[in-house]
C-alpha cells in the first residue's frame, strides 16, 4: 500500500496485509510490539506515541493513527482479548514485508516499546527473537541495540 493511499475514513488499510508498504509494515510491528503480551501499558503507549511524532517512517501516519489504531487492535483481539496467536502471524506478515534498509530500526524501536514497562514477557522474547531472525539480524548489530537500550531505560 502507498503511504498516500487509502487512509480514508471506513477504509479498511489493513485488510490486505501483502498491500502494506513500508511505513505501514513499520507501524503494524511497533503495534504488535505493545500488545503482544496481552496487555498495554502506559509506558509502551507512550513511547509509541513519541515515535509517531519524532520518526520520519510514522510521521506521514499520524493524519490516519486513530483509523490505524482500530483496525491494528481489532486485528489482534479474538472474543475482545488480545490474541498471541493473531498479534504473531501479523507481526510476522509485517515483518517479511520491511525492506532491509529499515529492519534494524523497526526492530529497534520494536525492543525499546517492549522495554518500556521494565519487563519482558515470554511473549515478548518470542517477538524479539522473529524479528531477528526474519531481518536476519547480525549479533554484533542486536547485541549494540540492547546495550544501547539498557542505558537509556536504566535512568
Amino acid at each position: 500500500m502507498d503511504e498516500n493511499a487509502g487512509g480514508g475514513a471506513g477504509t479498511d488499510i489493513l485488510s490486505e496485509i501483502s498491500t502494506l508498504g513500508p511505513r505501514e509494515s513499520f507501524y503494524v510491528i511497533l503495534a504488535c510490539a505493545m500488545a503482544v503480551d496481552g496487555a498495554m501499558h502506559d509506558s509502551e503507549r507512550e513511547e509509541f506515541n513519541a515515535l509517531l511524532t519524532r520518526t520520519k517512517t510514522l510521521g506521514p501516519l499520524r493524519a490516519r493513527h486513530d483509523i490505524w489504531w482500530s483496525q491494528c487492535v481489532a486485528l489482534m483481539k479474538k472474543d475482545e482479548q488480545f490474541d498471541f496467536g493473531r498479534i504473531a502471524d501479523l507481526a510476522e506478515r509485517a515483518a517479511m514485508r520491511l525492506p532491509k534498509d529499515m529492519r534494524l530500526s523497526a526492530f529497534a524501536h520494536a525492543c525499546d516499546i517492549v522495554l518500556a514497562d521494565s519487563k519482558v514477557a515470554m511473549e515478548e522474547q518470542w517477538l524479539i527473537q522473529m524479528l531477528i531472525d526474519t531481518f536476519e539480524l547480525p549479533h554484533d548489530q542486536v547485541r549494540d541495540v540492547m546495550r544501547v537500550l539498557s542505558w537509556k531505560n536504566a535512568f
